[in-house]
């Protein structure tokens, strides 16, 4: 996992070797905290095992 974030309210994590079934399952289970705006994920690309996962909270 590698995270990347210079906002103090936003960071987002790169996931190696993962796909959906671990990016939806966390971005439930984040959204139901309700200090987070905003909880979302995207794969780069069909071929590759990575995800993009970014978390923003509202403080």
């Amino acid at each position: 996992v590698q995270a990347d974030g210079t906002d103090g309210n936003c960071v987002t994590f790169v996931m190696h070797d993962e796909d959906h079934t671990l990016g939806n399952s966390l971005r439930y289970m984040i959204m139901k905290n309700p200090e987070v705006e905003f909880c979302g994920y995207c794969i780069t690309h069909p071929s590759e095992s990575k995800i993009n996962f970014r978390i923003q909270t509202r403080g």
